[in-house]
């Protein structure tokens, strides 16, 4: 199980480095609120608050129930390193998870769907900060995440 993970740990790192060095010869070189007169620009919806590839969800206030981290709210993560997280949500058997990673590539997550026996692999591909939102079927949890060296 060691050597699959870090079998894993050293393809999803050279994976993202190579994305992000292709990634880092597109972007602009100006700062992030510029904007060219001549071009048209479309502001996109912001999901935050909604469960990834579905409706607006309406929970009924009495099947609320809060997701629990094995890792907490804030992740730690060395550069390359790989962390386990499990998920639950109280009171729930085997409450399905989607996760919605908003780090822009810093890490790498493995399997973006679960039930509370998955173990969500975490890893740091790249030095700096960012969250991931954990999804259940009414519940999110945000958990930040930093990278260091």
């Amino acid at each position: 199980m060691e050597n699959k993970r870090h079998l894993f740990a050293v393809l999803a790192g050279a994976a993202v480095l190579s994305l992000g060095l292709v990634a880092c010869h597109g972007a602009p070189s100006g700062p992030s609120s510029y904007l060219p007169t001549s071009s048209a620009v479309t502001t996109p919806q912001n999901n935050e608050g909604q469960a990834p590839d579905s409706a607006v969800i309406v929970p009924d206030k009495r099947d609320r129930h809060e997701i629990v981290s094995s890792c907490g709210t804030h992740v730690h993560i060395i550069l390359l390193g790989v962390v386990g997280c499990n998920f639950h949500e109280r009171g729930y058997g085997n409450r399905t998870f989607a996760i919605k990673n908003n780090t822009s590539g810093i890490v790498v997550i493995s399997p973006m769907k679960g039930n509370r026996a998955t173990t969500f692999e975490i890893l740091g591909a790249v030095v700096g900060s960012g969250n991931f939102v954990v999804y259940s079927r009414y519940e999110r949890l945000r958990v930040r995440v930093t990278v260091t060296l």
